[in-house]
C-alpha cells in the first residue's frame, strides 16, 4: 500500500515516521511531506503507531496556526507602485513566499460579504485619511465596522475593467 503524508511547520512528518517500529517498504520525504510503501498486512500496525505516538508527540502549539508578516506598514505606504514592485518577485512558492505585511490600528468602513454563501468578505479600511480595500477569502465572520486592531495582508494589483487599483489580501484580522 501506497500512501503520502503532509505536515505543519516544525514537525519533521519524514523523521516520525522513520522512528516507527512498522517495517517500510520505501520511504521518503523532507520536513513538511513524505512519501511511503508498507505491506497490507502492516497497514493496522502502522494506523495504530501513528495514533499512539503522533498524540505524544504533536502538541497543540503545534497545530495552532501561526501568522508571520514580513515588515509592518501604514496603510499609506501600500500603493500601486509598491504592488507592481512585489509582482516583480513571482513566481512566489514554498521557498520564495509572497511577502505579507502587518498593518495596524484600521478604522473598518465597510464589510461586505462576496459570494453567494457570504464565506469571503470585502473590507474597506481606513488610516490617516488614506482608504483601502481588503479581500478576506474563506471566512464567514463578519467584522464590525469599527477598530481592527491589526492585519496581516499581501498587497496585490487589481485589474478591472483596464483600470489597476491596490487590493489588500488578508490572512489574518485583530479585532
Amino acid at each position: 500500500i501506497k500512501g503520502s503524508a503532509r505536515s505543519v511547520v516544525g514537525f519533521n512528518i519524514t523523521n516520525f515516521l522513520r522512528g516507527f517500529k512498522t517495517p517500510f517498504l520505501g520511504l521518503g520525504g523532507h520536513d513538511q511531506a513524505a512519501g511511503f510503501s508498507v505491506a497490507k498486512e502492516n497497514i493496522d500496525e502502522l494506523i495504530s503507531e501513528i495514533n499512539s505516538l503522533g498524540d505524544k508527540v504533536v502538541s497543540e502549539e503545534l497545530l495552532t496556526k501561526h501568522e508571520y508578516a514580513d515588515l509592518e506598514l501604514p496603510l499609506s505606504a501600500a500603493t500601486l507602485d509598491l504592488a507592481h514592485a512585489l509582482a516583480r518577485l513571482e513566481p512566489y512558492g514554498l521557498s520564495n513566499s509572497k511577502p505579507r505585511f502587518l498593518f495596524k490600528n484600521l478604522h473598518v468602513l465597510e464589510d461586505r460579504a462576496l459570494g453567494g454563501e457570504g464565506k469571503h468578505h470585502k473590507l474597506t479600511l481606513e488610516q490617516g485619511g488614506i482608504t483601502q480595500p481588503l479581500l478576506m477569502f474563506n471566512t464567514k465572520q463578519s467584522h464590525p465596522i469599527s477598530e481592527l486592531k491589526q492585519c496581516v495582508a499581501s498587497i496585490d494589483v487589481n485589474v478591472w475593467n483596464n483600470k489597476e487599483s491596490v487590493q489588500l489580501v488578508g490572512s489574518y484580522v485583530e479585532v
